[in-house]
C-alpha cells in the first residue's frame, strides 16, 4: 500500500544507504576483527555508522542503481573520537558493468581533523568515474576505508552526498496489505505522553515561541536526531529540552527546566533554571508500537460543499473533504481515511461523549478547520498521518498529531495538544499548550499491559482525586473503552479505596478485620452499580461528602471516618470475621503489598528499558546498566528485578532471578573512571555474591542468552516487564567501550 508517489532522482532507499539509516543491514566489512554499530550522534537522519577498526578496515555498501545527476565530488562527515598519531580515510568506487573495478578517490589524513566533532570532508571524482556514475547501471558500490588504530570509542561516519538531486522524503511506512506498523520513539528518560513536541530527526523552534504544559510541572521538547540548524531561536520560553545532537540555543532563551544534549551552543543571556547535561546518552530509547489495520470496505467519497453539514460514524472512507463554511461532525471511534482535506473556514465538531476520536489518514491536503467539541472539554482526538509530505498547521489546531514519516510545521498562533513527528518546525510567535492525551494509546492498538504502563495521570490535583483519575484513564484508554464514564469513576474509586485500605493495614493503621470489611463493601457496591444503572448515576452525580458510597440526602450518619464499612444508611456496620492480622498480612504479601508510606500515592513504576550486561576481563565481575525509573515519589524505594535466561560455562541452560534495591547503584561506569550516563542506572555483582547473583558472576557464560527487567516499588506496585533483550557488541560501543571476550 503506497502512501505517496516517490520523487524523481535519488531514491529514498539509496538515500537511506548514504545516510547510514539501516547501516547494520546495508553496510558490511570483510575485516573479521572490526566492529560496526550505529550511533544516535548523527548529522543527517537519525543514525550514523560507528566503526571500531582493526587497521585497514573496508566498509562496503550494497549495490546502487543509477543515482542521477552527480556532483564533481563525494563528501561525507567523519567523527574522530581521540587525538591520533596516524590514520587515514579513503573512498573507492566500483562499477563492474562499466569496467571500473577500483577507482580510488584519494586519502584524507584523520590525524589532521579536529577531535570530538564531525568534520565535512570531500573527495573528487576522476573524470571517467564521474561519467560512469552519470550513466545507467545497477551494480555501483562505494567502499569507505578507515585505516586507523582502534580507540576507546568508535569513529563515526555519516551523510554521504554525491548527487545534485534533492533529498527525498523518507521511505513509506512499512505496510502489508491494509496493515500499517510503526513505532514512536522517545528518550529513555522521558515518557512519550509527557512530551509536548517529539521529533525523530530534527527540531527547529522559532523566535518568541512559548511551550507550556499546564497539566504538568514542566513542558518537554525532545529530538532524537542530531540537528544542523539552530534548535531554539531568541526570546523563546521552554521547559525541558532533550536532544541527541547539538543544542544550539539562541539569545535570551529561557528554559524553566533542564537542558540535556550531546553538546551545547548557547547564545547571549540564556537562562537555564534546571541542570545542564552534555555528552548525554539518550539510549535506551522508549518506544510505543503502532499497529493499524484498515477495513476492507469503505465509503469512497465524502465531499461537503460550502454551508453543508454532515455527521460521520466510525469506519473506512476514501476521500473526506470539507469545503469552506461546511461543518463535519465526528462521533467517538476510529476513522480510516485515504485522503483528508479540511479547507480554510471549515468546521470540525468532535462528538466525543463515548470516548476519544481517532482519525488515520494516508494523505492530508490541508487541516485548516476550526475545531470544537460538543462536551466543552479539551479535544480528545488523535490525527495519525501516515503520509510523507509536510503537514503545515497554519491555523490554530487543537488535538494530538502523530506523523511518524513527515515534518510537521506549527505556524504562528495557538496550538493545543501534543505533536509527535519525524521532524518538527515551530514558526516564530507560536504558542504551544501541551495537553496530555492518553488517547494516543487507544490509537496505537498496543496490548493492555503496555498501554496501562504508558498512561499518564493528572499531577496538579488533590492526591485522592488524582488516583481516581489515573485509574479511570487506565480503564478508559486501555481496558474498557466502551463503558460509560460513571461506571469507570466508580470502578476507579473502588480500586483506590481497596488499595488505600491495604496500605493502611500493612502500616498497622487499620486492623485486618477493617481492611477486609472495606474490600467486601466496595466489591458489593460495584456489583450494585453493575446491576442498577440508575443507582450508579445518582452516586456519581449527587454529593457524597464523607466518601462512604452513600449519597448525602440518604446518609443518616454523615461524617463517617475514611475507609469505614457502612450499611445502606451510611452508618458503620459490623466488621466481618477475619483471620488474625498475620494471616491477612501473609495473604497480601502474595500480591506484593509491602509496607512503605512513601509509596502511598505512587503511580505504576515506568518501564525500565534494558541496556546490557558487561563483564570485566576476568569475567567475575558483572555490570548491569539499564534506564532508571524516575516516576516515583521522593523516598519511595524502587527494586529492579532481572529475569535472565542464559547458558552456563559448561553449556547448560540457566534461568536466574536477580533483584537490586535502587540505593545499591554504582556511579563508575564499568570501572572506567567515567560516570554512568544520565538517565541510566548501574548495578554490580561479583563472584563473592551468593544465590543467583553469584551464579551470574561465576557460572553464566558472558553475553549468551536474553534478559528483561521491571521495576517494583516498596508498596508492591509492579511495573511492566521490558521486552526481552539479547546483548550485542553495539550495546558496549554505545556506552563508549568495547566488550571484553565478546563471542
Amino acid at each position: 500500500m503506497a502512501m505517496t508517489s516517490a520523487k524523481m532522482g535519488l531514491t529514498a532507499g539509496a538515500q537511506s544507504i548514504l545516510d547510514f539509516e539501516n547501516a547494520l543491514n546495508d553496510w558490511t566489512t570483510p575485516n573479521p576483527n572490526s566492529v560496526l554499530s550505529t550511533s544516535y550522534n548523527a548529522t543527517s537522519g537519525v543514525f550514523s555508522l560507528a566503526v571500531t577498526p582493526n587497521g585497514w578496515t573496508e566498509l562496503h555498501s550494497p549495490p546502487l542503481s543509477t543515482l542521477g545527476s552527480m556532483k564533481s565530488a563525494v563528501s561525507l562527515d567523519v567523527f574522530v573520537p581521540e587525538v591520533l598519531n596516524w590514520g587515514e580515510l579513503r573512498i573507492v568506487v566500483q562499477i563492474p558493468s562499466k569496467n571500473i573495478w577500483w577507482s580510488e578517490l584519494g586519502s584524507q589524513a584523520l590525524a589532521d581533523l579536529p577531535v570530538g566533532q564531525f568534520t565535512h570532508v570531500e573527495f573528487m571524482f576522476p573524470p571517467e568515474t564521474l561519467a560512469a556514475l552519470e550513466s545507467e547501471y545497477d551494480d555501483a558500490r562505494l567502499i569507505v576505508i578507515v585505516n586507523a588504530p582502534a580507540l576507546f570509542a568508535p569513529y563515526l561516519l555519516d551523510n554521504i552526498v554525491m548527487t545534485n538531486d534533492p533529498i527525498p522524503e523518507p521511505e513509506p511506512i512499512s505496510t502489508e496489505g491494509e496493515v500499517v506498523e510503526f513505532s514512536l520513539k522517545a528518550p529513555g528518560m522521558a515518557r512519550l505522553l509527557t512530551i509536548a513536541l517529539n521529533s525523530h530527526t530534527t527540531m527547529k523552534i522559532g523566535a518568541n515561541v512559548q511551550v507550556e504544559s499546564p497539566e504538568l510541572n514542566m513542558s518537554t521538547v525532545s529530538s532524537l536526531g542530531a540537528t544542523t540548524v539552530r534548535m531554539a531561536e531568541p526570546d523563546t520560553l521552554l521547559g525541558n529540552v532533550i536532544t541527541g545532537g547539538n543544542a544550539d540555543i539562541g539569545d535570551r532563551v529561557h528554559l524553566l527546566g533542564s537542558l540535556i544534549a550531546k553538546s551545547v551552543t548557547l547564545g547571549q543571556n540564556v537562562q537555564i533554571d534546571g541542570e545542564t547535561v552534555t555528552d548525554a546518552m539518550l539510549l535506551p530509547i522508549s518506544e510505543l508500537a503502532f499497529r493499524i489495520e484498515f477495513p476492507t470496505t469503505k465509503t469512497e467519497t465524502t465531499w461537503l460543499e460550502p454551508l453543508q453539514t454532515k455527521s460521520l460514524t466510525p469506519g473506512g472512507y476514501g476521500m473526506v473533504r470539507v469545503g469552506p463554511n461546511a461543518t463535519l461532525a465526528l462521533e467517538s471511534g476510529k476513522y480510516y481515511v485515504d485522503t483528508l482535506n479540511l479547507d480554510d473556514s471549515s468546521n470540525l465538531v468532535l462528538k466525543q461523549t463515548d470516548g476519544p476520536i481517532i482519525v488515520y489518514a494516508k494523505e492530508i491536503v490541508a487541516v485548516r478547520s476550526a475545531i470544537t467539541t460538543t462536551t466543552g472539554e479539551d479535544a480528545e482526538w488523535v490525527l495519525v498521518y501516515l503520509g510523507q509530505q509536510d503537514l503545515n498547521l497554519d491555523r490554530n489546531f487543537t488535538g494530538t498529531v502523530v506523523a511518524p514519516n513527515a515534518k510537521v510545521s506549527l505556524f504562528a498562533g495557538t496550538h493545543t495538544g501534543a505533536f509527535y513527528a519525524n521532524a518538527i518546525n515551530v514558526e516564530a510567535n507560536t504558542h504551544v499548550i501541551h495537553h496530555i492525551s492518553n488517547a494516543v494509546l487507544t490509537s496505537s492498538g498496543v496490548d493492555v499491559v503496555e498501554c496501562t504502563g504508558q498512561v499518564v495521570g493528572p499531577e496538579n490535583v488533590e492526591t485522592h482525586q488524582a488516583d481516581v483519575e489515573f485509574g479511570k484513564a487506565q480503564l478508559k484508554y486501555c481496558m474498557s473503552t466502551d463503558i460509560d464514564d460513571c461506571y469507570m469513576t466508580l470502578a476507579a474509586r473502588a480500586q483506590v479505596d481497596r488499595t488505600s485500605a491495604a496500605l493502611q493495614f500493612v502500616n498497622e493503621e487499620m486492623s485486618g478485620r477493617q481492611y477486609l470489611g472495606v474490600a467486601r463493601h466496595r466489591s458489593l457496591q460495584m456489583r450494585h452499580a453493575r446491576e442498577d444503572q440508575s443507582w450508579a448515576l445518582t452516586l456519581c452525580n449527587d454529593a457524597d461528602g464523607d466518601g462512604d458510597w452513600v449519597k448525602d440526602d440518604v446518609d443518616i450518619c454523615p461524617g463517617t471516618v475514611d475507609l469505614m464499612p457502612v450499611d445502606d444508611n451510611g452508618c458503620p456496620t459490623e466488621l466481618p470475621d477475619a483471620p488474625d492480622d498475620d494471616a491477612v498480612r501473609a495473604g497480601l504479601e502474595e500480591y506484593n503489598i509491602i509496607v512503605d508510606n512513601a509509596c502511598r500515592d505512587a503511580n505504576v513504576p515506568g518501564i525500565s528499558a534494558p541496556g546490557g550486561f558487561f563483564w570485566t576481563n576476568n569475567q567475575q565481575k558483572v555490570f548491569l546498566v539499564i534506564s532508571e525509573v524516575t516516576n516515583q515519589p521522593y523516598g519511595c524505594v524502587i527494586y529492579y528485578q532481572f529475569e535472565i535466561q542464559g547458558e552456563t560455562r559448561d553449556g547448560q541452560k540457566a534461568h536466574l532471578l536477580v533483584t537490586f534495591k535502587d540505593e545499591e547503584k554504582s556511579s563508575d561506569l564499568v570501572d572506567l573512571g567515567r560516570p554512568v550516563p544520565h538517565g541510566q542506572i548501574q548495578f554490580i555483582v561479583t563472584d563473592a555474591d551468593t544465590g543467583d547473583k553469584g551464579k551470574l558472576a561465576n557460572d553464566i557464560k558472558p553475553y549468551r542468552g536474553t534478559f528483561r527487567v521491571r521495576a517494583v516499588n516498596s508498596a508492591g506496585v509492579r511495573g511492566h516487564w521490558s521486552q526481552w533483550k539479547t546483548m550485542s557488541q553495539k550495546d558496549c560501543l554505545s556506552l563508549g567501550f568495547r566488550c571484553a571476550n565478546f563471542d
